[in-house]
């Protein structure tokens, strides 16, 4: 990418950033469509990428979780958002909710039969498409464990930069 193909590189270093940010975009973009693409092959149930994060967190551990939980483990700051999509997954019986627990106020949600089978489901049909791609000769050159330490770096960076926006001076807001 040449700084002057896009707005948001005006430099050499912007141009690295930004070619970065586009293939961000492009892998999180292709994981969503992979997810909901599983799903509906697998299960027959049209859940979008957000709904099936929900899904899969909740199962997680198999402990109950309430919606701040999830929304920290996703880091996602939108509770009215995640309570809409934890709705949907309650009318379609793939979870439930649960009595908060002693001293606790808030409800937590677990999975459903239905929707502990349709998780198994939805894991033995990505360990037969997805996980063997992970071990092809392609991505024997890649080092996960380096490659999810610098992502976890990025999304620091990431949220410093958020909360500085938080605080931007009045000449970026004319």
């Amino acid at each position: 990418m040449t700084k002057e193909s896009w707005q948001l590189a005006k430099n050499d270093d912007e141009s690295l950033v930004t070619e970065f940010e586009l293939y961000l975009w492009r892998v999180f973009y292709s994981f969503i469509k992979w997810q909901e693409d599983c799903q509906q092959l697998v299960n027959g149930t049209a859940l979008d990428g957000y709904e099936l994060s929900l899904l899969h967190v909740i199962r997680m551990c198999d402990r109950p979780k309430s919606i701040y939980e999830v929304g920290r483990i996703l880091n996602r700051t939108d509770p009215s958002n995640i309570q809409y999509g934890v709705t949907k997954l309650v009318t379609l019986g793939l979870i439930e909710k649960v009595k908060p627990e002693k001293g606790k106020k808030t409800h937590s949600y677990k999975a459903t039969k239905m929707g502990i089978a349709q998780t198994e489901k939805y894991a033995e049909a990505r360990q037969e498409l997805l996980l063997k791609a992970f071990k092809s000769e392609q991505m024997s050159q890649v080092d996960l464990k380096k490659v999810s330490s610098a992502l976890s770096t990025i999304r620091n960076i990431y949220e410093e930069s958020t909360l500085r926006c938080n605080r931007i001076p009045s000449d970026f807001t004319k």
